[in-house]
């Protein structure tokens, strides 16, 4: 059995050591490997992809838990050949996958985690994409279609959790493991404005996990 992560740095033992970090609390609880693909401030587009491609690899005695990003988070296809790409992407968040590169703006939440709406950031090409072509309803109708698919293909236990419960606001979801509930009810944030669990949060939802595993509180695939 292996354990397979996917999402963003609420996956990540951010600032933290690697021990400390649920992923790594709850493979030693399960006594098996595991591999993270998280990446800090992610989008669901980037978790969908890293899913896809890996999902092959995955065997059905694994266990894939999912920890989806808000959809309002946006990232773009990188293209070297595009200037407009190269002089922007240097300024921003840049990930390396194994078939591309993905891109997008920094954000500063500022500690007003439950408003990720796209704010102004005085860099043209993603300010003009956020006044004249985002649409909350179309990354949420894409933020669905990524967790149908991933039911679709998974073959191994799969156990989802989300950003919060505002972020699946109109969207089919499977359990009420909303991360950043969790966080303020339990007070085990960093600090005031930075969210992010502390080691105290990491061990308590590393125990919220292992119980719904052990009462087999996981998501099956679709048959097809």
């Amino acid at each position: 059995m292996k354990l397979w992560i996917f999402g963003s740095s609420m996956c990540l033992p951010f600032k933290l050591h690697e021990s400390e970090g649920w992923p790594f609390l709850l493979a030693t609880h399960l006594c098996c490997d595991y591999v993270n693909f998280a990446e800090e401030a992610c989008d669901n587009f980037f978790i969908y992809h890293s899913f896809l491609e890996n999902y092959k690899k995955i065997d059905e005695k694994d266990l894939v838990i999912i920890g989806w990003s808000h959809p309002s988070r946006k990232s773009f296809v990188y293209n070297p050949k595009n200037l407009k790409h190269v002089s922007v992407a240097a300024n921003g968040i840049m990930y390396q996958k194994q078939a591309t590169t993905l891109f997008r703006s920094i954000h500063n939440m500022h500690g007003d985690w439950q408003n990720l709406k796209p704010k102004n950031s005085n860099v043209e090409f993603y300010d003009t994409y956020f006044n004249n072509y985002y649409s909350d309803y179309e990354q949420r109708c894409n933020f669905q279609s990524y967790l149908d698919s991933v039911r679709l293909r998974n073959v191994a236990k799969y156990l989802p959790f989300y950003f919060s419960k505002e972020s699946v606001d109109q969207i089919e979801y499977h359990n009420n493991n909303f991360q950043l509930e969790f966080i303020i009810n339990n007070q085990v944030s960093m600090s005031k404005i930075d969210l992010h669990m502390n080691a105290i949060g990491h061990r308590l939802w590393a125990d919220q996990l292992i119980n719904q595993i052990k009462n087999n509180e996981l998501q099956q695939n679709i048959k097809i």
